[in-house]
Order: C-alpha cells, then structure tokens, then sequence
C-alpha cells in the first residue's frame, strides 16, 4: 500500500476494540484521528480527541 497520508479519516470511538483496531490499520495510509470519551487511549501516528460526541456543537467543529 502507498502512504497516501495527505487525507484524513476520522474513527469515532478510538478507545474501544474495533476503534483501536481501525486506527490501528488506517494509520499507515491516513492521517488518522480517533475520539474518546472516558477511557484515554494512545495510538501511535494517530491523533487522539477527548470529546463526548452528544455534544452536537463540539462534534460538528471537528468535522468541518
């Protein structure tokens, strides 16, 4: 696989096993980014955002 690297994927829920696992695997072509909550993970070449994401306005400043 190429590294592409100038796109970005966001995982929602990086903290969790399939999350962790994701970033895990789209770290090597992606800028990757993951949201947690409650539970601080650390996922090497990937960015972590601490964010409850039922705060609508919070979550929307991310995306855009």
């Amino acid at each position: 696989m190429n590294k592409i690297k100038n796109e970005s994927i966001l995982i929602t829920g990086g903290s969790g096993l399939l999350g962790f696992n994701l970033a895990n695997i789209f770290k090597k072509e992606y800028k990757t980014f993951f949201t947690f909550n409650k539970n601080p993970t650390f996922i090497e070449d990937c960015n972590g955002i601490n964010i409850d994401l039922t705060c609508h306005s919070k979550a929307f400043k991310i995306i855009s």
